[in-house]
């Protein structure tokens, strides 16, 4: 009996340890890293076009550092802090048929909404990530949106509004040019 009993505490152990390791959100860091890996081993330019306060500029870049290039994107959103804090959507995201919203409304939050669009129906394998960051205090107020797509590369969008100066806006595109 005692035997038995043991065996039944370290099983309840061992799953409670297995579901505590779960994230709640998807991983959107693990993604991201999955894609540096996988972009590091390929032979896969990059073409930019940069728009920095109205001056344009375009790039190909050959020899590419991709930590360095997808950092924007590499976000962890599982901060136990956070879970309480999202309103978790998979109905409202009406330009893709499979995807997940995150709604963020705590300013202590660098992210307003996140959206997971997956490939297909069983939500495991993401196509493309969107995030809104925003930041206001009483200097500026800054707002950036990010756009990450598997296929075609990434886009990114962001405006600084500084009390008594000019704003700044820029915007990047990032297609992988195969």
């Amino acid at each position: 009996m005692r035997i038995i009993i043991s065996l039944l505490l370290v099983l309840t152990a061992c799953n409670s340890r297995v579901e505590s390791s779960k994230k709640p959100f998807f991983d959107i860091e693990s993604f991201i890293n999955n894609e540096i890996n996988s972009l590091t081993q390929s032979q896969i330019k990059l073409r930019k076009h940069y728009i920095f306060n109205g001056i344009e500029q375009d790039t190909i870049l050959e020899d590419i550092n991709w930590e360095k290039e997808l950092e924007a994107f590499r976000i962890n959103i599982n901060k136990p802090a956070w879970i309480n804090e999202a309103i978790i959507d998979s109905n409202s995201v009406l330009f893709a048929p499979f995807a997940i919203e995150y709604q963020f409304n705590n300013d202590k939050i660098p992210f307003g909404n996140i959206v997971v669009v997956f490939k297909d129906s069983s939500y495991k394998i993401p196509k493309s990530i969107l995030i809104n960051y925003r930041t206001t205090n009483f200097l500026y107020t800054a707002g950036k949106e990010l756009e990450y797509d598997s296929d075609n590369g990434y886009k990114i969008v962001g405006v600084q509004e500084v009390n008594g100066l000019e704003d700044v806006k820029y915007r990047i595109e990032a297609k992988f040019n195969k």
